[in-house]
């Protein structure tokens, strides 16, 4: 899981990492004690900026936001045009 720093926490941290879940938070910076510091981590955690914007650029499509369409086929294919139009004007 990766977070941002509010959740920077030992009793959360330690709640995930006994159920098996690697916990990826930077350190506030008045944090005195850093139990971990693993390089890994950190570079999974740079790239949590592009699904943040993915999900930016798509509420700029009303009808995938909304969901006015009551069948998850046409749902979907709207979900996929969205996807489409974000990656020919971004990229």
């Amino acid at each position: 899981m990766i977070a941002d720093k509010g959740y920077d926490d030992d009793r959360l941290g330690a709640k995930f990492i006994t159920r098996g879940i690697d916990f990826v938070v930077p350190y506030r910076a008045n944090r005195v004690n850093r139990p971990y510091e693993d390089s890994k981590k950190w570079r999974r955690y740079c790239w949590c900026w592009k699904v943040e914007w993915a999900n930016a650029w798509l509420k700029n499509f009303w009808c995938v936001v909304v969901r006015w369409d009551p069948s998850l086929i046409a749902y979907k294919g709207f979900g996929h045009i969205a996807y489409i139009a974000i990656a020919l004007t971004r990229f």
